[in-house]
C-alpha cells in the first residue's frame, strides 16, 4: 500500500465514483469521506501525452489540495475529537435510523387502516353480491313462474272461447223455443226468480189460453220456467178488451212484426165472425156491468 494515495480526478468522469451513502449526504463537507472510486473505473479523461503544462499545473494543484485538505483535518484532531465525531456521526446516523423507523411505523399504521377500510368494503360488496345473486335467483323464478301462468292463461282463454262459442250458439238455439226471461232462469241455476218482460207474458198467456192444464204441466212437472198464475192475472187487467177495436192487440202485433223475417211476415189477417156471450160480466177494475149481448 502507498502512504498518502490519492485519485486523479482530472481523468475520471463523476459517474466513475461511488455513491454516497444517505447519512454521507447529510453530514457537513469536513466530515464527509473522501470519493472513491468503482472497481470497474477507468481513466478516460485527458490521457494524450501532450498534456499542457497549464492543464497539468491545474489537475497537481487539485490534488494537492485535495491530498493537503484531508491530511490537515486528519491531523488537526485529536483521537478524542476523533472518537467524539464518530459518536456524533453515530448518533445522527442513529436519529436519522430512528426518524426514518418512526415515519415507517406511521406509514405502516396508515397502511393497516387503509387495509382495515378495504377490507370492510370487501365484505360489504361480498354481501351485496350474494344478496343481488338472491334477488336475481328470485327473480328467475318469477319469471318461470310468469311463463308458466301465461301458459296456463293461454289454455283457460281458449277454454273461456270455447265455452263462450258454445254458449252462444245454444242461446240461438234455445231462442226460437224460450223467451229471454226463460233463457235467464235455464242458464242459472241459482236463479230462482226473475223480472218476466212483456214477451214472456204474452208467450205464457198464449201457451195458458190454449190449455191450462198443459200449462201447470209444463210448468210444475216439467220445471219449465213460466210466470205464476197471479202474475198472469196482474197482467191480463192492464189489456183493454172492451167491446171495439183492440189497440192493444194491434200494438202488440206491431211490436211483434219488428222481430219476424220476411217469410214469417208473409201471413194473411182473416177476420171471422166473432161469438159474444150473452151471459152477464162484471168488470171489477172498472166496476161496471157488461152484457148481456145479442149473439153476432
Amino acid at each position: 500500500m502507498v502512504e498518502g494515495r490519492r485519485v486523479c480526478s482530472l481523468h475520471f468522469l463523476p459517474s466513475a465514483y461511488k455513491e454516497q451513502s444517505w447519512a454521507q449526504q447529510q453530514l457537513p463537507e469536513s466530515f464527509r469521506r473522501l470519493p472513491r472510486l468503482k472497481k470497474d473505473a477507468v481513466p478516460t479523461e485527458y490521457l494524450a501525452l501532450d498534456i499542457s503544462d497549464e492543464n497539468r499545473r491545474v489537475q497537481d494543484e487539485r490534488d494537492t489540495n485535495i491530498v493537503l485538505t484531508h491530511s490537515e483535518t486528519q491531523s488537526s484532531r485529536s483521537p478524542e475529537e476523533s472518537q467524539q465525531e464518530n459518536l456524533n456521526e453515530q448518533s445522527q446516523k442513529l436519529i436519522l435510523l430512528l426518524q426514518q423507523v418512526e415515519e415507517l411505523k406511521k406509514t405502516n399504521e396508515q397502511l393497516r387502516e387503509a387495509n382495515e377500510r378495504l377490507m370492510q368494503k370487501v365484505i360489504t360488496t361480498d354481501k351485496q353480491l350474494k344478496e343481488k345473486d338472491k334477488i336475481i335467483e328470485k327473480i328467475d323464478k318469477l319469471l318461470g313462474k310468469k311463463d308458466c301462468l301465461h301458459k296456463k292463461l293461454g289454455v283457460q282463454e281458449r277454454r273461456i272461447s270455447k265455452a263462450e262459442s258454445k254458449k252462444m250458439k245454444y242461446q240461438r238455439i234455445l231462442q226460437s223455443v224460450f223467451t229471454p226471461g226463460q233463457l235467464k232462469i235455464l242458464s242459472n241455476e241459482n236463479l230462482k226468480k226473475t223480472t218476466w218482460c212483456s214477451e214472456d207474458i204474452a208467450s205464457a198467456i198464449s201457451l195458458r189460453s190454449i190449455s191450462p192444464k198443459a200449462y201447470r204441466f209444463v210448468r210444475n212437472s216439467m220445471k219449465i220456467p213460466l210466470p205464476a198464475m197471479t202474475t198472469l192475472r196482474n197482467w191480463a187487467r192492464k189489456f183493454d178488451v172492451m167491446p171495439d177495436i183492440l189497440n192493444d192487440v194491434l200494438a202488440i202485433m206491431k211490436n211483434k212484426a219488428g222481430s219476424l223475417t220476411e217469410l214469417e211476415k208473409l201471413t194473411v189477417l182473416t177476420f171471422d165472425e166473432v161469438y159474444i156471450s150473452n151471459d152477464v160480466a162484471i168488470n171489477r177494475k172498472d166496476e161496471e156491468v157488461i152484457g148481456p149481448h145479442k149473439t153476432c
